[in-house]
């Protein structure tokens, strides 16, 4: 089943983090499409949650770097 979420991230500063979070998003099996703003601190994702559980996009956010979910 499609899903859109988007998660507020806390910990990107510089020009470069949006970058990286969105790589540790995109590799993921299931993450269909991924938009990280820097200016809004948020990723707009579209997964698959038969292939991917959004527990595991969070985790590979904060993996990402010094980066957290803000709820």
């Amino acid at each position: 089943m499609l899903n859109k979420i988007v998660l507020n991230i806390g910990g990107m500063r510089c020009e470069h983090c949006p970058q990286k979070v969105h790589d540790a998003i995109a590799r993921l099996e299931g993450v269909k499409a991924v938009n990280v703003n820097l200016e809004k601190t948020q990723a707009e994702i579209d997964y698959d949650s038969d292939r991917i559980r959004l527990e595991d996009i969070k985790e590979a956010v904060i993996d990402a770097g010094h980066y957290t979910i803000l709820e």
